[in-house]
């Protein structure tokens, strides 16, 4: 199976364009991959500038506190970070509370760390940015193959411009978990069921909704093998790689912790009890902001925005496989991994008293689909306009809101 870059269809029989002719060597490997190259660094690039200049401007408001150069570095040292860090260089046994925290990226952060300027920290800055290169390179070759550069790069874009698209190049495992999951949804659309599957049970070794690239994977080897069983061969039984990560978690938990569950135990230190239907979710989010309107305060806020996001990824989900807006067929496996990756916080725990989707937009940026349908609403010249002064706007308070050590997401 080649890739094929063709425009955007919207009839209802989805009809694509004939396949490319086959290219061979590095330079046709090259032509195929630079679109996507360049237009994932430079979109890097102008993230990483925009990052350094947030910073710089983030403590002019409060000149009392003397920020030094040293100062305004340490700021992003903070929340999920110091657990990272304190896993990278004193393992998981130093605090009961370090389980929560899957196992990939505090051990990429060990094992680069004598070989990267700095610490641990400073290690795991330069993994994360270096993720996020290459998941925002895979997000726009992901996208273009199916409809085109032109869209692609809009949604390569609005993911990093997305508020909360900050968090894939501070020293959280955001980015490595993008970048392994759309490379293995890459290697699925190319029918490389080994290499997808092994990038999937990396990725289930960095946060538990790794797993759910078992859900695309079934879906795109049915499609291209006819939707028939009769048609399905061995190499199908790559799928048992997948979720390996976990497992081999689980099992270092059980030997170490006495309990294979311990990254779900470890969880209650933060008031969460247990997995609740996403209906119950939803209707506490609700309950709290019926309570406490017409108040804006923080917890209120917050909840009224994860409403927001809920029912706008729901709509943007619904269009995906119905009416004119409809991705292609051969999309399917992006849009179910997209809506049980969205899933998964709704039926997390809910902590008491607290908002019960504090995460949420954070998680958002693991569901391309979300952001290839905006980039096709972004071909309307006004939606594209306020779409990025929107989310620019508002990025640029979260990194500051984040640097002043308040919790964002």
């Amino acid at each position: 199976m080649t890739d094929t870059a063709v425009e955007p269809n919207r009839s209802d029989e989805g009809e694509q364009a004939p396949p490319e002719p086959t290219r061979t060597g590095a330079r046709a490997m090259w032509r195929d991959w630079r679109p996507s190259v360049l237009t994932g660094f430079w979109t890097w690039i102008a993230g990483l500038a925009a990052y350094a200049a947030c910073t710089f401007v983030s403590w002019l408001p409060t000149p009392e506190n003397e920020p030094t150069f040293y100062t305004v570095w340490e700021a992003w040292h903070g929340w999920d970070t110091d657990w990272y860090t304190l896993i990278a260089d004193l393992g998981y046994h130093y605090d009961g509370r370090g389980p929560a925290f899957f196992p990939l990226y505090p051990m990429l952060m060990r094992l680069t760390n004598p070989i990267l300027p700095g610490g641990s920290f400073e290690a795991g800055l330069i993994l994360s940015a270096l993720a996020a290169l290459i998941a925002l390179i895979m997000m726009h070759r992901l996208t273009a193959i199916f409809l085109g550069d032109a869209l692609a790069r809009r949604a390569t874009f609005y993911l990093l411009a997305f508020p909360t698209g900050f968090f894939m190049v501070i020293a959280y495992n955001e980015s490595l978990l993008i970048a392994l999951a759309l490379s293995s949804l890459y290697l699925m659309h190319r029918g490389k069921w080994a290499g997808a599957a092994i990038l999937a049970g990396f990725a289930s070794a960095t946060r538990t909704g790794g797993v759910l690239l078992m859900v695309p994977f079934v879906l795109e080897y049915l499609r291209q093998h006819d939707w028939s069983p009769r048609k399905i061969r061995l190499d199908a039984l790559w799928i048992l790689v997948a979720p390996l990560g976990l497992v081999i978690y689980m099992i270092y938990l059980w030997r170490s912790f006495g309990d294979p569950l311990a990254f779900q135990h470890a969880q209650e230190a933060w008031f969460r009890y247990g997995a609740k239907p996403p209906w119950t979710t939803m209707g506490y989010a609700f309950r709290i902001v019926e309570e406490r309107w017409p108040s804006l305060a923080t917890e209120s806020a917050r909840n009224v925005i994860a409403i927001f996001l809920v029912f706008g990824c729901a709509v943007l989900l619904t269009l995906a496989v119905a009416g004119r807006w409809r991705l292609r067929p051969e999309m399917l496996y992006l849009t179910a991994f997209s809506f049980v990756t969205l899933l998964l916080p709704l039926c997390g725990p809910v902590q008491l008293n607290q908002p019960p989707l504090p995460g949420f937009w954070r998680y958002l940026l693991e569901a391309p689909v979300i952001f290839i349908m905006l980039a096709r609403l972004g071909e309307n010249f006004a939606f594209d306009r306020i779409y990025t002064m929107v989310v620019l706007s508002m990025q640029g308070i979260m990194v500051t809101t984040f640097l002043h050590e308040a919790f964002v997401a």
